[in-house]
């Protein structure tokens, strides 16, 4: 007997930018709780530390102050790009699966069977994919797509780099160029003179001219790296990326509400 039992299914995509963005906020806390406390460790309180029952597996092959102050910058650049590629992961694999539920939806009757496929072999199938795959999958199947995907996969490079070479740029991390290029969004601050013909941009706290007019805007920015050097981002850089994330997640979801639309799901 055929199962002819009705089923609403609720497809929220402001909750799906949104557990995202807030993956993001609370990268930049940690961010900023690590910075505040590494500001705060002087060459004393490093070399004095004892805690109950602390082992040293090589105490004569111990980091100096100053070269452990270095590689913990690293390493928060490190964990940075990787918590964040992780997380843009997962939330791909949100953003295919609300793709799918869109065009399934416009065909009006939907079988259970249809639904599993959705939430269990397409999404396996898609999840397994490398990144610019993935983006190309949401581009062919659902023309969903983001200004930003070049940004976010010079993350990613960046990301291998780090993790699977400690951050010394090699053969297998260069483009045609023969360079490791990121790429990211910053926003600045641009003050404009009262007669319109000056533009400022404000990089600490000033006063402004009587009658300027104060505004931002956001532009492309990249650093390039060679064969045999280190990646390394200022922490000011580090901040400006997420910037980018927010940037590439919130161009991403437009597009899917646009399919959304266009396949009669979304007004």
């Amino acid at each position: 007997m055929a199962d002819n039992k009705k089923v609403n299914l609720s497809i929220n995509t402001p909750a799906l930018l949104g557990n995202y963005l807030a993956d993001i906020q609370n990268l930049l806390d940690i961010i900023t709780f690590a910075h505040i406390g590494q500001q705060f460790v002087d060459e004393k309180n490093y070399q004095n530390h004892i805690s109950f029952m602390t082992f040293h597996p090589a105490s004569n092959r111990r980091l100096s102050f100053h070269d452990v102050k270095d590689k913990s910058s690293q390493w928060l650049l490190t964990s940075f790009l990787t918590d964040s590629i992780n997380s843009t992961g997962v939330f791909l694999d949100e953003c295919r699966k609300i793709c799918a539920l869109f065009r399934l939806s416009g065909k009006g009757k939907v079988s259970g069977q249809e639904l599993n496929n959705i939430f269990q072999q397409e999404w396996k199938k898609y999840h397994e994919l490398g990144f610019p795959a993935k983006f190309k999958h949401l581009r062919d199947e659902f023309t969903v797509e983001t200004p930003f995907e070049g940004h976010f996969l010079s993350l990613n490079q960046a990301r291998n780099c780090l993790v699977h070479r400690k951050g010394i740029v090699s053969n297998k991390d260069i483009n045609e160029n023969g360079k490791l290029v990121i790429k990211w969004r910053i926003m600045e601050l641009v003050v404009t003179s009262p007669d319109g013909k000056e533009e400022v941009v404000i990089e600490s706290p000033r006063i402004i001219e009587s009658g300027g007019s104060l505004g931002y805007r956001l532009r492309d920015r990249e650093r390039d790296f060679e064969v045999g050097q280190k990646i390394t981002l200022e922490l000011t850089e580090l901040y400006q990326n997420i910037i980018t994330l927010y940037s590439f997640a919130t161009e991403l979801v437009k597009s899917i509400e646009s399919y959304g639309k266009a396949q009669g799901v979304l007004k």
